[in-house]
């Protein structure tokens, strides 16, 4: 019975005269005492709440007008006095032991949380007592049925310290929603909505939940503990309730700023899949599958193209993928050849040398110290096009153009020109041009005097 519907009963206690005698009322047809000087037959209870009326009083706690003695629900908290009271009515019940009774007392835990909230359904339009009045505009409205019991531990909400028998203390959660289900996080086994249930993100001591990130918002409220921009719901994995900890070091992943343990922050690789192995670069060890290991390749950007090392299948900006260029040191320099923009350091970048193999050794150019097989180094030859005929002296076998090859002529200066027999002319300077001092047979010029030097 709602207290809005009990006010009725006040003006009516009243003491009537019956035969010389006076009799108290304390509602319609319900004669309260016995004749005045007989034994009552036991403790009066003019609300029927089975506390006593020498135990409740005519105090008004919760101000609605209505004596407690003849008050429903005398804290106004919605639960009535008869639940609240406890087994033996005559010595009600008071669970956080604050001196006050649970019928008198508004919140009976001790847990900060209201026993007029504890015991509110999550909608706001609910009507419990199918009135027509939802219960939230509904002035004294009583609790029709047993008050919830979240965790169906046998204690009514509004007397157990942690309702959602999560581990954290419902002091702790309050009536916070962090997520948007809608359910108060004391009532919530996954408060954050992430899928990894509180009583395993509270941590190891729950009446102090872990906070990760040191951000403020302890992990059991937070859709990104560590704070690496990877949800909690993405890093759980296939079963949340045993969060993945893939590089297996006893932290997991939701937890783990580097998840796969390769030296380079979950923040830096981020969820992508360059590689398309189905695997984000997070948790891959080799994040763009170029054979190299993130752990390798770090998380520095070699060719300061905004992507780092890790996910950049071409780390030196050569325009060789890391695959093809792998992790050896042609050139001895303590640089890998996926990280050296000169692999055989001939001074010829490899994005010019790339990855034809000019003189079909086998081996590509941008690895080939002597990329034309003329016995004369790639870093001696260099870049220049002594001869113009579009051939770099690099690839060209007569750099010079005079018949007489390259590997034949070779980098001596005959006349001290300051030009390598190779690029020179006329190699003796004796005014004849090589071409016609080679003979028919340039590839074994002519010594006329037979003195091993060719003319």
């Amino acid at each position: 019975m709602g207290k809005g519907r009990q006010a009725w009963l006040v003006p009516f206690a009243a003491l009537l005269m019956l035969g010389g005698s006076w009799l108290r009322v304390a509602g319609p047809g319900v004669v309260a005492a016995a004749v005045a000087g007989a034994a009552a037959p036991g403790p009066l209870d003019s609300d029927h709440d089975g506390i006593p009326d020498r135990v409740e009083g005519n105090g008004d706690p919760d101000g609605d007008g209505i004596p407690n003695y003849l008050d429903v629900d005398s804290d106004g908290d919605s639960i009535p006095d008869a639940v609240e009271a406890g087994p033996n009515p005559s010595a009600p019940l008071d669970t956080d032991r604050d001196g006050i009774p649970d019928y008198l007392d508004v919140d009976s835990d001790g847990d900060g949380i209201l026993d007029s909230v504890e015991v509110s359904p999550a909608s706001a339009d609910a009507d419990r007592n199918q009135n027509g009045v939802p219960d939230q505009d509904e002035p004294n409205f009583v609790e029709p049925g047993l008050p919830p019991d979240t965790d169906s531990d046998g204690i009514p909400d509004f007397r157990d310290l942690d309702s959602d028998n999560d581990g954290i203390p419902d002091r702790v959660e309050g009536t916070l929603q962090s997520d948007t289900d809608g359910i108060p996080d004391f009532r919530d086994l996954d408060s954050d909505g992430d899928g990894i249930p509180d009583a395993v993100e509270a941590g190891p001591n729950p009446a102090t939940p872990v906070d990760t990130d040191h951000g403020g918002v302890p992990d059991y409220r937070d859709s990104d503990s560590d704070g690496d921009l990877i949800p909690d719901a993405v890093e759980a994995g296939k079963n949340p309730a045993a969060p993945l900890d893939s590089d297996g070091d006893g932290i997991p992943d939701y937890r783990d700023l580097d998840s796969d343990g390769d030296g380079i922050p979950d923040t830096v690789e981020g969820v992508a899949d360059p590689d398309g192995d189905g695997k984000p670069s997070y948790l891959d060890d080799d994040s763009d599958g170029d054979g190299t290991p993130d752990k390798v390749s770090g998380s520095t950007d070699e060719d300061g193209n905004g992507v780092p090392n890790s996910v950049d299948p071409d780390v030196d900006g050569d325009g060789i993928p890391n695959i093809v260029e792998g992790t050896g040191d042609v050139d001895g320099d303590g640089v890998p050849n996926y990280m050296d923009p000169d692999s055989d350091g001939d001074g010829i970048p490899d994005h010019v040398e790339g990855l034809e193999d000019f003189d079909g050794d086998g081996i590509p150019n941008y690895l080939d110290a002597d990329s034309d097989g003329d016995g004369i180094p790639d870093r001696v030859e260099g870049i220049g096009d002594t001869d113009g005929d579009g051939k770099r002296n690099c690839y060209d076998t007569d750099s010079d153009n005079d018949g007489i090859p390259d590997r034949v002529e070779g980098v001596g200066d005959a006349d001290s020109d300051g030009l390598r027999n190779y690029v020179d002319g006329d190699s003796d300077g004796d005014g004849i041009p090589d071409s016609v001092e080679a003979g028919p047979n340039p590839s074994a010029p002519v010594d006329t005097d037979h003195d091993g030097t060719p003319d």
